[in-house]
Order: C-alpha cells, then structure tokens, then sequence
C-alpha cells in the first residue's frame, strides 16, 4: 500500500502544474508520457496514462518497482480514490490530504479536474520564459513557476491549456522530468475507466490499512 500511495502522490504533484491563460483546454484526452524523478533519494522510472472528461479524471501509473497504480478523481467531490489492481484494494483520501502528503507547495490536487482552473495559477505566480521546442506537432512556450521550496518549469502547448513537458525540483532534492508522448483529443472511453469502485476491490482505510 505504501507503494501504491507514493507512486500515486508522485503523479498528482507532477500533474498539478499552471496552464497559461491562452487557448482553450480541451474537454477530454488520454495523454501518454514517460516519468524519471528522484524522491527521496530513490531513483524511479514510470510510465503515465492520464485520462480526462467532463471534470473526471483517472491518472494510470506503471513502474518495475511500483507496479500498476490508478488514481480515479471527480469534479465536485471531495475523495480521491487510489486503487490497487494487484491487491484489488481502494483507499479514498481528500485531495487536501493528498497534496499535503505529497508536498505542501504544490497546486491543489482538485484542480486536475479542471484544466481551465489553472489559469489562475501562472498569471499569478507563474513567469514567462519564451519559446520551448515543438512537441507531438504543438509549438510550445516555457513558464516557471516558484513556489515555497519548489521549482517547477512547464512546456505548455500554444493551442491547448496542456502542459506536455515538466521538470520539478525543489531544495531538499526531490526531482521529476516527465515528456508527454502521446496525446489523443478526441478519445474513446470504456463506461468503467472512471469508477472508483470496481467490482471485487476491498476499501481500507488509509490510516490504518485495515478493512472496511
């Protein structure tokens, strides 16, 4: 369960990042990208899915050590639900408590659920760098965002309020690059991706791992 929490807070701090003010952000996609960080001194390599539609999202991470991970959230309620398809277990955190556990400078972990919601985050802290490098056929521009210890610089799509590159760092030496490598706007969904209670799981309680 400690794997599966810390490599689901790993992806919700790397998502949770300020979208420029420009375009507008596309009401679903499916975005594939590779991710290497360093977090507390562990070296880690996982591949993200991040699925998003209407104010749901689902954020789908696999690593060697981690294993498969699914971080399931909707707009409008307060309860992240982090599933485990190996143990077939759910544990179900506010998304306060998952940004505080995963670092207390980051960006609300809510406004994953709307991508229109980050605007607000890079005119106010956020600093224009200039022109960053075509990504997937999108020209790009560069933002950095300080924010107590942590650093953040963001690859966003002119055309679209996506962010498609990130590289995070802050003073205690926690580090993430991740590259989205593919991006899918008009995606086909099945009717169960974002459940966030399947079938055969079992709900434990996240302070004390025990079952409901």
């Amino acid at each position: 369960m400690k794997r599966l929490i810390s490599g689901l807070l790993l992806a919700a701090a790397i998502l949770a990042a300020p979208l420029t003010a420009r375009a507008a952000a596309p009401t679903a996609f499916k975005a594939k990208g590779q991710v290497n960080s360093l977090m507390d001194g562990e070296p880690q390599e996982m591949s993200v899915v991040i699925s998003f539609k209407g104010g749901k999202v689902r954020v789908e991470t696999t690593s060697k050590d981690i294993g498969k991970s699914i971080m399931v959230g909707r707009k409008g309620h307060d309860e992240i639900a982090m599933l485990d398809p190996e143990q077939k277990m759910i544990v179900r955190m506010k998304p306060s408590a998952l940004r505080g556990a995963s670092n207390d400078d980051a960006p609300q972990f809510d406004t994953l659920l709307d991508p229109a919601g980050f605007k607000a985050l890079v005119v106010k802290e956020g600093k224009k760098m200039g022109p960053g490098e075509g990504i997937l056929g999108h020209k790009t521009t560069i933002y950095e965002r300080t924010k107590g210890t942590t650093r953040m610089k963001v690859w966003l799509a002119d055309d679209l309020e996506l962010p498609l590159r990130l590289e995070g760092k802050s003073k205690n030496g926690d580090q993430f690059k991740m590259r989205i490598t593919s991006l899918d706007l008009s995606p086909k969904f099945a009717k169960d991706d974002f459940d966030d209670s399947p079938a055969g799981y079992s709900e434990v309680k996240a302070e004390t791992n025990e079952q409901n």
